[in-house]
């Protein structure tokens, strides 16, 4: 029995507001976590997709040079949305001088992301 004068709490078993606002405010702090991680991991999928593709325009490069075919021709077909270029490197190792060719891949949209390989001059 309440008392007069006195206000009887009842229990509803619904959440007051302030506890809704904290939840809210909890699974905002999850979702922005997740989002960024799952961007992270998206931009780190096209890195590695990137070097995979290098390291196959590499390989073409060097099956061609090892066929016989110019650098300038190698650079000239290059593949698309790929630069493709190369620059002689003298290297003196005591005994005799050699000359390399330092081949450089890069995708045409991630310029900073550039592979670079060496190749002998002569081969």
């Amino acid at each position: 029995m309440a008392r007069a004068g006195s206000v009887a709490s009842e229990k509803t078993g619904a959440f007051t507001f302030l506890e809704v606002l904290i939840a809210l405010a909890i699974l905002t702090g999850l979702a922005g976590v997740l989002f960024t991680s799952h961007a992270t991991l998206i931009r780190a999928r096209g890195a590695v997709r990137s070097l995979e593709e290098s390291r196959f325009i590499m390989a073409q490069v060097a099956v061609r040079r090892w066929l016989g075919a110019a650098p300038d021709e190698i650079v000239e077909e290059g593949q698309e949305g790929w630069l493709l270029s190369y620059e002689p490197v003298e290297m003196d190792d005591g005994t005799n001088q050699t000359v390399w060719l330092e081949w450089i891949v890069s995708p045409t949209n991630r310029p900073s992301q550039s592979t670079a390989f060496y190749l002998k001059a002569g081969a």
